[in-house]
C-alpha cells in the first residue's frame, strides 16, 4: 500500500461562486478508473484499467501513471526490503489518495468520502 499525502487540493469554482469540484486531483483519479475508499468496500480486488508504476533503484525513486500515461506521482519513495519481496509477490500495490497532510488525516479523508483507491501493478528495477 502506497498513501499519496496531497497537503493541498484544488477545486474548480466558477465565477458564480458554485463549487464544481471540490478535489481537483481526486476527480482526475476517479475519472481515471480510482474508486471511492470507504470502510465497507477498503481495497478493489482487480487492478485499476491502464494505470502503471515503477519503483528503480537505488536509489526508491517512484514513477506513477495514469492510463493516458501522464505523470501521477514521479518522485523518492524510501522502501525496505520486505516491502519490495511483498510487492513483488502480488505484484501489484494499492495507492490511496485524498487531502491528507499526514499521515494522522487517513482515516478522516476515508470517512468523508474523499480518499480513492487504484490497485496498480508495480514493477522494480534493481
Amino acid at each position: 500500500m502506497i498513501f499519496m499525502l496531497q497537503p493541498l487540493t484544488m477545486k474548480m469554482e466558477p465565477a458564480d461562486g458554485v463549487v464544481e469540484v471540490q478535489d481537483a486531483v481526486e476527480f482526475l483519479v476517479r475519472e481515471a478508473g480510482g474508486v471511492p475508499l470507504s470502510t465497507a468496500t477498503l481495497f478493489a480486488p482487480e487492478r485499476t484499467a491502464g494505470w502503471s508504476a515503477q519503483l528503480r533503484l537505488p536509489g526508491d525513486m517512484l514513477l506513477v501513471s495514469f492510463p493516458d500515461g501522464l505523470c501521477f506521482y514521479d518522485g523518492t519513495m524510501p522502501t525496505t526490503s520486505a516491502w519490495r519481496r511483498a510487492v513483488a509477490a502480488t505484484g501489484d500495490v494499492a495507492i490511496i489518495t485524498g487531502p491528507m497532510t499526514d499521515p494522522t488525516c487517513v482515516d478522516g479523508a476515508i470517512w468523508a468520502g474523499r480518499a480513492s483507491c487504484v490497485r496498480v501493478p508495480l514493477t522494480i528495477d534493481e
